[in-house]
């Protein structure tokens, strides 16, 4: 356990930097381009999104698992995992030439240079969702984090430079993500090659079939999963104005940062759930209690100073999105169950059971989303958000309690040793939120 709480504070604390880091930028994005500009950069990143998830075929999650389980060395790995980043990137910036110029509404929110020039993001993500999942699966999680933190600077230094200081816009932010990818995937293969024993060359039909394999079934539930976060400003895209696009990704960007400690726990689980044959479902289960206790408690917080924060952060003409953090609150804060239980089912070898639980979100989703944001505009949106989330959360919890055998209970009843090891852990990410807060 003391490994296990070592790796997830040091995650932990690289995620705080990075979350900061963050904030920086998109606060950055906030005030120097508004909530019309801003609503242009949301409606690229949600086209880049869609593009890395339908053509990554979820082949970076195979990769995370065959070299975690050591069922696959990882030449053959990285191999396979770069080919199919290569294959899908081509692909993707065919389709995307052509479509920029179809008339379709989705395309009239943004420039059609800057669709054009996102397109870019979707080989280098591919490219960087394969070496940090490497990473994982060898558990080098303080390499990960460090890279991790490092594009994140990366990318608030850019931003600035090219938006706020050369006025390039929503071009200079996609040009500041582009230069940021590119070097995190040189770091992260400078670090691998310095460090294990591996030879990148075209992999063999059977490697690739092997990725793909695994990967097809989680990829329904990844692509239904980031369908259920980017639906919201998919259909805003579509029937709303840029601003109210701009304000309602602000919210979603903003309240995402909450997932920051079950995003956190499920990199340090998945190796640990690949490795043990019932897939350690008492420490899930453990970890699921101290999401939702961090969840909870940062929520709370980001509501009660929501209006300074906004006006702050984003600016003041970004007060819209206060009502809508209120809306999204509790789903967001359940939502951490499945966060951390995809560890339990991709390591046990069934990610095809996150997919039945996002799917059956993204389903409610979509019907709400159709029925609510014509008759009440960004809350509907929010509250359809809300929903599915709950959904989702049902899903994953009746699946773990089914196959693991783990009482109901024992997912939310907080334990005298729970504490004790909550205040553990919050020394232990000080000690390592230090030196990135004094770097």
């Amino acid at each position: 356990m003391a490994s296990g709480q070592k790796d997830t504070s040091f995650t932990f604390g690289s995620n705080v930097a990075r979350t900061l880091v963050g904030i920086g930028t998109q606060s950055c994005l906030a005030w120097v381009l508004g909530p019309v500009g801003r609503g242009e950069y949301a409606a690229c990143l949600v086209l880049t999104t869609l593009l890395i998830v339908v053509l990554g075929l979820g082949v970076e999650m195979a990769i995370v698992y065959y070299v975690g389980s050591r069922r696959l060395n990882l030449s053959d790995a990285l191999s396979g995992g770069l080919a199919w980043a290569f294959l899908s990137g081509i692909i993707a910036l065919g389709i995307g030439f052509l479509a920029v110029d179809l008339p379709i509404a989705f395309f009239e929110k943004a420039p059609a240079s800057a669709f054009r020039l996102t397109l870019m993001i979707v080989p280098l993500g591919l490219c960087s969702l394969v070496f940090t999942r490497a990473l994982i699966g060898l558990g080098r999680l303080v390499a990960l984090s460090i890279i991790t933190v490092a594009r994140g600077i990366a990318v608030l230094a850019l931003t600035l430079i090219l938006v706020n200081r050369a006025e390039m816009g929503v071009h200079g932010a996609l040009l500041a993500i582009i230069s940021s990818d590119v070097v995190m995937c040189m770091g992260c293969y400078i670090f691998i090659r310095a460090r294990e024993s591996v030879r990148v060359s075209w992999p063999s039909r059977d490697v690739l079939r092997t990725l793909i394999g695994y990967g097809a079934r989680f990829y329904v539930g990844k692509l239904g999963r980031q369908l259920n976060f980017q639906l919201g400003p998919l259909v805003l895209a579509f029937f709303a104005t840029k601003a109210e696009l701009g304000i309602f990704a602000a919210g979603t960007a903003i309240i995402a940062r909450v997932w920051m400690i079950p995003e956190t726990v499920n990199i340090v689980l998945l190796p640990r759930t690949s490795l043990g044959e019932r897939g350690r479902p008492e420490l899930v289960a453990k970890c699921c209690r101290f999401s939702l206790l961090f969840s909870f408690v940062v929520v709370a917080g980001l509501l009660l100073l929501a209006r300074p924060v906004v006006s702050v952060v984003l600016s003041p003409k970004f007060l819209p999105v206060v009502p809508l953090l209120w809306i999204m609150a509790l789903g967001v804060v359940f939502r951490s169950y499945p966060k951390v239980l995809a560890s339990y089912f991709n390591g046990m070898g069934r990610p095809g059971l996150n997919s039945i639980a996002v799917l059956a979100g993204l389903v409610v989703n979509i019907a709400l989303v159709m029925v609510l944001f014509p008759s009440m505009g960004l809350p509907g949106a929010a509250l359809a958000l809300a929903i599915a989330y709950t959904v989702e959360v049902a899903f994953s919890v009746f699946w773990f309690i089914r196959i693991s055998g783990v009482p109901f209970a024992q997912l939310w009843r907080l334990e005298g040793s729970d504490w004790v090891e909550f205040g553990e852990f919050l020394k232990a990410a000080r000690r390592f939120v230090t030196p990135w807060r004094t770097a």
